[in-house]
């Protein structure tokens, strides 16, 4: 079963229950919804380059993720640089 478990994990993106932030590799991918997650309730965008494996993401990719966010209505603008999740 637990074999099972792993390949069905596998299949959706998941290992060993719990979400990694960002992929291995050099130029891995971010999953952004885990990193929105790992956030406090409110937050500053210096909050989100703290979040691990982000120290390298250009401004410009973390304020993507952010409009991303607030578009898809996970997130939303408070005050000017102040976020907070929904």
């Amino acid at each position: 079963m637990k074999q099972e478990e792993v390949r069905l994990g596998s299949l959706i993106g998941r290992a060993g229950g719990s979400a990694k932030l960002v992929s291995s590799g050099p130029t891995g991918r971010v999953n952004w919804r885990a990193v929105l997650s790992a956030l406090p309730k409110q937050f500053k965008a210096a909050d989100v380059r703290n979040v691990r494996g982000l120290k390298g993401k250009r401004p410009s990719e973390i304020f993507a993720a952010i409009t991303r966010w607030i578009d898809a209505g996970t997130a939303r603008r408070k005050a000017r640089g102040v976020y907070e999740r929904v």
